[in-house]
C-alpha cells in the first residue's frame, strides 16, 4: 500500500539524518517544557502532602466523567499545544522541505505570523468538525449501546485530524487554500489518518513522548510523506546539479 510505504521510508530517511547530528536541536524546545511541567508536578505534590497521581478525588472524578469528555479535552489541549509551538514546527518543516527539494521556502516574520494565524484558524475549524462528530457519535453510541467501540471509533476521529494539523503546514507552504486542504485531506483520508495514529502512538511514550518525540517526529514524517505524495521527492536526476542526499533515497526509482 502506497501510503504505508511512504511513511516507512520517511521513517528511514529522517532517522538517517538524526543518525547525522541534523534537526536534533529541535528537540530543546520540548525537553525543556518537559522538565518544567515535571517540576511543577513536583512542586504541586509536595504542597499537597501525597501525588497527585493518587488523589482519590481526581481518580473519581475523571472516571464519573463521560468518556467523550475526557478525549475532548485531551484533544483540545493538544491542539493548544501544537499552536504555541508552531513557529518552531514551522520553521522545521520548511527546513526539511528545502533539504529534500532543493526549493528555498523563504520564511520572514511576516510570514511565521501569518502561519501562527492560519494553524489557530485551522484549529478552531478541526475543533468545531471533530467535536461535533464526536458528541453526534456519543448520542449515537449511548442510544444503541455501541459504548464499547468507543475507544476505537475517538481514536480514528482523532487521528484524522491530528493528521491534518499536520499535513497543514506543508498545505500552507505550496499555497493551499484552507477549503483546498480539506479537500486534500479527504481525498487523502489514509494518508491523514496513518500519520495521526502515529503522533498517538509517540506521544504515548512514557516521559518524552508527548512534548519532545512526537511533535517534532510527527512534523518531520509528515513533511516527507506529503512530499512523495505530490511527487515532489525524490527529484528526477537531470544532467545538470544533483543535491547530495540520504543513499537510501538517492537510489529509489523516481514516482
Amino acid at each position: 500500500m502506497r501510503t504505508l510505504r511512504y511513511h516507512f521510508k520517511a521513517f528511514k530517511l529522517v532517522f538517517g539524518l538524526f543518525s547525522k547530528g541534523k534537526y536534533l536541536v529541535y528537540f530543546i524546545p520540548g525537553i525543556l517544557l518537559t522538565l518544567v511541567i515535571w517540576y511543577f508536578q513536583i512542586l504541586l505534590s509536595r504542597f499537597s502532602g501525597e501525588a497527585v497521581l493518587d488523589d482519590e478525588t481526581l481518580k473519581k472524578s475523571i472516571e464519573a466523567t463521560p468518556d467523550v469528555l475526557v478525549f475532548i479535552t485531551d484533544q483540545f489541549y493538544l491542539l493548544v499545544f501544537l499552536t504555541v509551538i508552531s513557529p518552531i514546527t514551522y520553521l522545521l518543516s520548511n527546513k526539511l522541505d528545502t533539504e529534500l527539494t532543493s526549493v528555498n521556502h523563504f520564511t520572514s516574520k511576516t510570514e511565521i505570523l501569518n502561519s501562527i494565524l492560519r494553524m489557530i484558524f485551522v484549529f478552531f475549524i478541526v475543533l468545531f468538525f471533530e467535536f461535533s462528530f464526536l458528541g453526534a457519535w456519543w448520542l449515537f453510541s449511548s442510544l444503541f449501546n455501541l459504548s464499547v467501540i468507543n475507544p476505537f471509533i475517538y481514536n480514528l476521529v482523532g487521528a484524522f485530524f491530528y493528521g491534518f494539523a499536520f499535513y497543514d503546514y506543508n498545505f500552507n507552504r505550496y499555497n493551499k487554500s484552507t477549503r483546498s486542504s480539506f479537500k486534500f485531506a479527504t481525498n487523502y483520508i489514509l494518508t491523514m489518518v496513518c500519520s495521526g495514529f502515529l503522533f498517538i502512538l509517540l506521544k504515548n511514550i512514557p516521559f518524552a513522548g508527548e512534548y519532545v518525540i512526537a511533535p517534532i517526529l510527527t512534523i518531520m514524517i509528515t513533511t516527507v510523506v506529503y512530499l512523495f505524495t505530490i511527487k515532489k521527492y525524490p527529484k528526477k536526476k537531470s544532467s545538470s546539479s544533483i543535491e547530495e542526499k540520504p543513499e537510501e533515497v538517492i537510489n529509489e526509482p523516481s514516482k
